[in-house]
């Protein structure tokens, strides 16, 4: 399977409270090809379906009632998918540089602000999987 198969097959989990946000997040993907998606809105759902799911990349908000973007952070710990890290990217609203510098500390891999311009988005989401499954498959590699 090529790169570009790999990167639209990729299972991508959408964590937001606000389901507007969830839909025009889950479109915009399905339109470019992405056909492996699932998302709540209820953060405390986001432990069990990362277990479950199993995602090649994490999209996540960080202000969100109950349990924000950093509780499901720090609940995941290493976001560790078949023996390679996810990359998680934050959208929020919040661009405080307090937010910023938290989502650092968390281990986020990319962080994009509300609203989202859909191109970067799309553009930021195809990289993180290409790494992503570069990574796989240098250890399936390492392995043989």
């Amino acid at each position: 399977m090529n790169t570009a198969s790999m990167v639209k097959d990729a299972r991508i989990l959408i964590v937001d409270d606000e389901p507007s946000v969830v839909l025009l997040l889950e479109r915009l993907l399905q339109h470019e090809g992405y056909t492996n998606v699932v998302s709540t809105t209820d953060p405390l759902l986001a432990q069990p379906l990362f277990a479950s799911f199993g995602p090649d990349l994490f999209l996540l908000d960080v202000n969100m009632p109950g349990l924000d973007g950093f509780g499901v952070m720090s609940q995941l710990g290493r976001c560790t998918v078949r023996g390679v890290h996810a990359p998680t990217m934050i959208i929020t609203a919040d661009v405080t540089p307090e937010v910023k510098r938290r989502a650092l500390i968390a281990g986020v891999d990319d962080f994009l602000t509300k609203p989202v311009v859909m191109t970067e988005l799309l553009m930021r989401v195809r990289c993180l999987l290409e790494a992503r499954f570069s990574q796989l498959a240098q250890r399936e590699l390492v392995a043989v």
